[in-house]
């Protein structure tokens, strides 16, 4: 959102919403007041305002509804004596429902619409999705609880985070975490996160950004072929798009969609997740703070692997600079609903206290098993003086293909239960050595 306006019954709230963090991008060109007949709208405290607001104007032009530009991105709403009558009115005016939001200072209010075949159009923050489904529902609450978090978030100053995180950790592993001195594996983690800051690590998480070190590291062999990047999903041009392609944002996990046809593509639904995916600062998600750094993009990689098959995954955990055990993920299991999953050596052996989860093992082994050294020399040369990483990749017709680097697995939170421990958060957060003086110092 670049352009807006406010709209509101008063001026109680108008220096609040200048005030707040999580809108300073957007350039307010006018405001709508109801019952106000003067031209000009004095800014309340204009001193406070521009500690936020570097030379803003001391007084904003008034307009009537019917005077708002339909080009803008934006009508906040701060007040209305009548709200619904307020956005019928909007809309009559000609701007879209996803343009009209409801500001409040701590929480989001989505706005409803029903439409003639009976979905729902929900709109909040600018983003408008079409509700047909559990599926979009799910989606739709989803991006709403990440993107409150986020709006409340950015309200917090850098000395808050450290107690939100721990009880963040309390609330999920129901233990404390020790910041001063963390000893388990998930307590280093979230050490990790905020102490542990470069933008060398922001690069490597950069799904595009990784692309040139990855090539310059291992080769361009080991990268899935890139076949567009876009900073809008509006600027990609499907004509230009293969029959069958992944696209994927850049800047955080799981903004994917897996396209193996592209004419039974739903571009409408695609375009209103991307849209969502774009607005996360997914940093705020899992205090993850290093994709916060992160240009959010979107890019277009080449379809590998069968159209009817998941790929399988493999996960090397790398601590200190050294790969110590592959994690497989494989298709779904008809029996039990849920991935195929094993945890190896490098000498093919199966861990005998696996860290995570019972293994669920493969009913024929996965083929990339017989690579192991090559999984093995890529990892190494990947996590060169880095605590703790997560190099991932895929194994397609006999092609060893770079998937990611994560340096947080699970972010960092893996609740205990019969087969992950906090024994086994101990003996693997030891591996972990924080001394190091390639790794940022905190407490």
């Amino acid at each position: 959102m670049n352009s807006a306006i406010v709209y509101a019954a008063d001026t109680l709230r108008l220096k609040k919403f200048l005030t707040d963090p999580n809108y300073l991008d957007c350039e307010i060109s006018a405001a709508v007041i109801e019952n106000f007949s003067d031209e000009k709208i004095p800014v309340p405290e204009l001193d406070d305002v521009r500690k936020s607001r570097p030379n803003f104007p001391p007084t904003l032009d008034a307009i009537s509804p019917q005077d708002v530009k339909t080009s803008v991105d934006a009508v906040f709403i701060l007040s209305a004596k009548n709200f619904p009558a307020t956005v019928n009115q909007l809309i009559k005016c000609g701007i879209a429902p996803r343009k009209i939001i409801r500001w409040h200072e701590n929480e989001i209010e989505p706005l409803s619409f029903q439409l003639r075949d009976g979905s729902q159009l929900v709109c909040f923050e600018g983003l408008e999705f079409h509700v047909k489904n559990l599926r979009d529902k799910e989606f739709v609450d989803q991006t709403f609880f990440r993107l409150t978090n986020q709006k409340n978030l950015r309200r917090k100053s850098l000395n808050e985070l450290p107690k939100l995180l721990q009880a963040r950790y309390r609330e999920v592993m129901g233990r404390k975490l020790n910041l001063a001195a963390p000893k388990t594996f998930t307590e280093k983690l979230n050490w990790l996160k905020l102490y542990d800051l470069t933008p060398q690590k922001a690069r490597l998480a950069d799904k595009f950004a990784v692309r040139d070190w990855i090539a310059q590291k291992l080769g361009d062999k080991y990268l899935i072929p890139l076949l567009g990047v876009w900073d809008d999903f509006d600027e990609i041009n499907f004509d230009s798009l293969p029959d069958r392609f992944v696209l994927k944002c850049n800047h955080g996990s799981g903004m994917n969609v897996v396209v193996p046809e592209k004419n039974s593509l739903d571009v409408r639904a695609a375009r209103e997740r991307f849209a969502a995916w774009l607005a996360e600062d997914y940093s705020a998600t899992q205090f993850e703070l290093h994709y916060g750094a992160i240009e959010p993009k979107i890019i277009a990689e080449k379809f590998i692997g069968a159209a009817d098959a998941e790929l399988d995954d493999y996960k090397i955990h790398c601590f200190n600079g050294t790969p110590k055990f592959i994690q497989v993920l494989g298709k779904t299991n008809p029996a039990t609903g849920t991935r195929y999953h094993e945890i190896l050596d490098f000498d093919g052996k199966h861990l005998k206290r696996p860290p995570f989860a019972k293994q669920n093992f493969f009913p024929t082994p996965p083929e990339g098993l017989k690579h192991l050294d090559e999984f093995k020399t890529c990892a190494e040369i990947l996590c060169k003086d880095i605590p703790y990483v997560r190099t991932d990749f895929y194994f397609v017709n006999g092609q060893i293909f770079f998937g990611e680097m994560t340096f947080c697995h699970e972010a960092g939170f893996t609740p205990y239960d019969n087969f992950w421990t906090h024994e086994q958060d101990l003996k693997l957060g030891a591996q972990i050595d924080l001394r190091s003086e390639s790794f940022a110092s905190g407490d």
